[in-house]
């Protein structure tokens, strides 16, 4: 068993101060929370940042996402975001027929955060 902690540039004390940074699996990017979890199998807890690249941060949009900020530009991005990994793991526990792992949501991307949460949740009532 292990926890799991998405996130690009935090590390898991800067969100949980009252843990270890040692308690946790860090990964950085799209490919390394598939990679991680497909070598060592589900973890107890996944922790989820969403923007996990440059790119990712309202103010790198063309508009500094001023004119609609309500609306992530997923299809321009490059680098996967924590949503895409929200996808990625749903599917994996739709392919094992598994329940999702306890879940948190620390990212600061109040929009995407509650992209991440209503997919995760989405699934979790369609397993009841």
């Amino acid at each position: 068993m292990y926890k799991l902690y998405l996130d690009d540039i935090r590390f898991p004390h800067n969100t949980y101060p009252t843990t270890h940074d040692s308690e946790w699996v860090i990964t950085r990017s799209y490919d390394e929370f598939v990679a991680i979890i497909t070598e060592r199998g589900m973890p107890f807890i996944i922790s989820f940042d969403h923007d996990l690249s440059f790119e990712h941060y309202p103010f790198n949009e063309k508009d500094g996402g001023i004119h609609n900020p309500r609306t992530i530009p997923y299809d321009q991005y490059k680098e996967k975001t924590g949503f895409h990994c929200a996808k990625w793991l749903v599917e994996k526990c739709m392919d094992d027929n598994v329940d999702l792992p306890k879940w948190y949501v620390h990212s600061a991307n109040t929009v995407g955060a509650e992209n991440i949460r209503s997919y995760l949740t989405s699934y979790e009532r369609s397993r009841t």
